[in-house]
């Protein structure tokens, strides 16, 4: 953190203000509020992307230059308003699915771990197989659990 704030300590954030705009959005007083105003008004989504951008661009030239451990910092592209999942014949909507019974059929702890030859649900090499004194259950979570010793 303290990079960062060396990085920033030089760093004066500013946007660029559109007088039509502003008055808009000084009704806002939250994200939310900003969100609903641009599901109103188009292009206020775009106005307010553009007079940050050159913001974001300062920032991401300054995080660019700061290193951790003789490494740069690196900036990614932010995230994407493309919808989750891309697939949607994978998926079902909430709504065919509230309401309807669930099974455990899928649940990773209870499908089967395939038996091995040796009767062990682990798989003991040689080296460690010589020192097993014996294999005890944990009282606990019923795991198997092995005592080495040597003879």
């Amino acid at each position: 953190m303290s990079i960062l704030n060396l990085g920033f300590q030089s760093l004066g954030l500013m946007r660029e203000k559109k007088e039509h705009y502003e008055k808009q959005l000084d009704s806002a007083n939250s994200l939310g509020e900003i969100r609903k105003l641009a599901e109103k008004y188009p292009t206020v989504e775009e106005e307010v992307l553009d007079s940050v951008e050159p913001v974001r661009i300062l920032l991401s030239n300054v995080i660019t230059r700061l290193k951790w451990k003789d490494k740069n910092l690196k900036v990614f592209n932010p995230a994407t308003e493309d919808p989750e999942p891309l697939n949607c014949d994978k998926y079902k909507s909430f709504d065919q699915l509230y309401g309807k019974p669930t099974s455990e059929k899928y649940r990773p702890s209870l499908v089967g771990k395939p038996s091995s030859e040796h009767g062990l649900p682990f798989s003991p090499s040689s080296q460690y197989a010589k020192n097993v004194e014996m294999v005890v259950l944990c009282s606990d979570c019923d795991k198997p659990r092995v005592l080495y010793s040597n003879r």
